[in-house]
């Protein structure tokens, strides 16, 4: 029983029909075939048993036309008599061995051979006796013609017995066939009474049946029916609502998108110019850098300076102590040259002049070592102030190696935020795109919800046609405009979606529609 509950009522219908069908058709077998039993009986009785008796009947009778015509033939002299009765004779054999072989086409049964061979045998002595019967009477001689045909008595007797025991057979026979014939209708007509009966009470059971499911079903799909109305037009309030709301969303995502494209190419500008900025930075570290070799360069040129002008200061010394004893030997020699008289006066005055070139030498040696010596001095300040530049190009190349540092970090943080906000507005774009599509799709929403209710009016008029005993659908309650489902305008409905008498709303609706619009419900997922 559960089975058949499951089954839809289409399927139903169609195995109630198919079992009276079925029904029926078994009806109709055992009929056809119970009715070709009896056909077969009578055809028996027509083809075996009434032919055979008629063609033994007849082959009866005319055995006895011949008997009595051989009789007649011994006993007239006319010679066109005989010759008649001759033909007659001939006629009626004829006909014997023309019926009675159909007598014998017709019997098949051994007990009833034996009786055919009987006639066939005693026939086939009767028909020589009485040729040869006619051949004496032809001859004149009646007594031994009438002799003859007396002889032949005894076998005609055989025929006449045999005939008549073979028609005895074939009427207990047909009688035979006939009681089964009966029998076989008789059998047909309670097995057809008790089908018919079965089907008739078999269909009367399905038909009960067929119409409590389809009242229940139609009744089940009456109540179904006044549920997705008033679902489809609470359905399409809500829907009015939401598309009202996706249009004020879809407006405030598309000029969040508009100013994100504004912030975007800002952030995009910014980037640009700390990238550049990173570049100029680089190149001012660069040429930092190379300033800062060049002091070095030019510390070490300092250095070899000052120890060049220390060497070239001992130098001075020793030409500046070369010079004085250069003076003390030319004055040793000019006191010589004195002492010497007339005789050194040259000597002498190369003496002095050496001794003056010694003095101009010392007095030069001198004036270097001061000038050497304030160059030494400049040289060393100079050093100083080389290295101070030098310490300060290193710090300059540190503190550059710090902005380059930091720059190329806002410049990766502008690209980075370039990219965010490019994938922002790509996100908003599509929420945009969603949300217009949200907002289409709410429209058609309203409009299936519109023509979902008129579907359930006219299936409640359709069902109305299968008499529920139920108001029909024009006078239905929910029919009546319902406050709730009154269109509201956007600021009503953000005013509605605010209000906490809200959820007094949602509580009322259906279960149906309880998760319209929650954060949960399936068609919300697009966003």
């Amino acid at each position: 029983m559960n089975c058949l509950q499951r089954l839809s009522v289409r399927v139903k219908l169609l195995l109630g029909f198919l079992s009276v069908s079925a029904l029926c058709g078994l009806v109709g077998v055992i009929s056809i075939s119970r009715i070709g039993a009896i056909n077969a009986c009578i055809f028996d009785i027509y083809d075996d048993e009434m032919k055979g008796t008629v063609a033994a009947l007849e082959a009866k009778y005319a055995l006895a036309c011949i008997a009595r015509d051989v009789r007649d033939y011994t006993l007239v002299d006319d010679a066109d008599s005989r010759k008649a009765l001759g033909d007659r004779i001939k006629a009626h054999q004829e006909k014997f061995v023309t019926t009675f072989e159909v007598a014998d086409e017709t019997t098949g049964d051994p007990e009833d051979r034996v009786f055919v061979d009987q006639v066939n045998n005693a026939y086939s002595h009767y028909s020589t006796g009485i040729a040869r019967a006619q051949q004496v009477a032809s001859l004149g001689d009646k007594e031994d013609a009438l002799r003859i045909v007396q002889e032949l008595a005894a076998s005609a007797d055989a025929v006449t017995s045999g005939a008549e025991e073979l028609v005895r057979r074939k009427y207990v026979d047909a009688r035979e066939s006939y009681e089964l014939s009966e029998a076989t209708y008789s059998h047909t007509r309670l097995l057809v009474t008790a089908v018919v009966i079965g089907t008739t009470v078999l269909g009367a059971t399905l038909g009960l049946l067929l119409s409590r499911w389809i009242a229940r079903a139609v009744a089940e799909v009456d109540e179904v029916a006044d549920v997705v109305a008033a679902a489809s037009k609470q359905l399409a309030s809500v829907s009015e609502h939401l598309s009202s709301d996706a249009q004020q969303t879809a407006a405030s995502l598309e000029e969040s998108a508009s100013s994100l494209e504004e912030l975007t190419a800002t952030v995009r500008q910014n980037a640009d110019n700390a990238q550049h900025a990173n570049q100029l930075v680089t190149t001012s570290r660069a040429t930092a850098e190379r300033g800062g070799a060049v002091v070095t360069q030019a510390i070490s040129a300092m250095s070899e300076i000052h120890r060049s002008s220390r060497r070239v200061t001992d130098i001075i010394g020793t030409i500046n102590e070369i010079a004085f004893q250069t003076n003390l030997l030319a004055l040793n020699a000019a006191v010589e040259a004195a002492r010497a008289g007339e005789q050194g006066r040259g000597f002498a005055v190369v003496a002095g002049e050496v001794r003056n070139l010694a003095q101009r030498s010392a007095a030069a040696a001198k004036e270097i070592k001061v000038l050497i010596e304030d160059s030494v001095q400049k040289v060393e300040v100079g050093s100083e102030l080389v290295n101070r530049s030098g310490e300060t190009l290193d710090a300059m190349v540190a503190s550059i190696g710090q902005v380059t540092t930091i720059v190329g970090e806002i410049a990766v943080a502008s690209r980075r935020q370039t990219a965010g906000l490019e994938q922002l507005g790509k996100a908003v774009v599509q929420m945009d795109q969603a949300t217009q599509s949200n907002a289409s799709q709410t429209e058609e929403m309203s409009g299936t919800a519109v023509a979902l209710s008129r579907q359930a009016e006219h299936l409640q008029q359709v069902v109305a046609q299968f008499n529920l005993k139920k108001d029909p659908p024009g006078k239905k309650p929910l029919d009546e405009p319902n406050a709730a489902q009154a269109p509201l305008g956007p600021d009503r409905a953000t005013a509605k979606r605010k209000s906490p008498g809200n959820t007094t709303r949602r509580a009322a609706l259906p279960p149906e529609l309880m998760t319209v619009g929650a954060a949960d419900h399936g068609a919300f997922e697009v966003f």
